[in-house]
């Protein structure tokens, strides 16, 4: 969303389109300038209750107000910053109807890297990503809520979150499709 670049002066910008035939109307001028100027005032409060109510700026208890309207309540610890991001993330869901690339982007931007999606059978997947630090507890459950939130019903999932340079299976089915067993086998 573009920033909003208010009018410096109202008086000025108005005048400035005044035909020709008013240029020596000075009582017009005044005139204008009298019912122009609160056009200033008005301005600046509708630029800061834009920017107070707007999901992308705004803080406290404007904030809550979005968490309130979609559903998110805001857990203690968390920054604006992290709860924007999980309000965002319940309004994507709120809108989404089960699908698989929703699910992807939406875990992609939680965990902040790309995330690997794995069919398991008629009714089960995983998903598995790399992070170069661990995510924080309380950012996993929020991440794992999204999941529950994202999956439908009767299906089951896992989640894994590993470190890159650390020694794991390649999350296969089975030991035959590991990266140790094909070098083995």
């Amino acid at each position: 969303m573009p920033p909003i670049t208010p009018i410096q002066d109202h008086v000025a910008y108005v005048l400035e389109d005044l035909i020709s035939f008013f240029s020596n109307a000075e009582n017009l001028k005044k005139l204008i300038g009298v019912i122009v100027e609160e056009s200033n005032e008005l301005e600046t409060e509708l630029v800061k209750l834009w920017t107070d109510t707007t999901l992308q700026t705004a803080t406290g208890d404007s904030l809550k107000q979005w968490g309130l309207i979609v559903g998110q309540s805001r857990i203690d610890g968390w920054t604006d910053e992290e709860y924007r991001l999980a309000i965002q993330t319940k309004i994507d869901i709120n809108l989404g109807q089960g699908e698989v690339t929703r699910l992807i982007r939406i875990i992609s931007t939680l965990v902040e890297t790309s995330v690997r999606y794995r069919q398991r059978g008629r009714a089960h997947y995983s998903l598995e990503w790399l992070t170069a630090s661990p995510t924080s507890a309380l950012w996993l459950e929020h991440i794992a809520n999204s999941i529950r939130d994202l999956t439908p019903a009767g299906v089951s999932w896992e989640a894994e979150e590993g470190r890159p340079g650390v020694f794991r299976f390649n999350s296969g089915p089975g030991f035959d499709q590991g990266k140790l067993a094909s070098r083995v086998i």
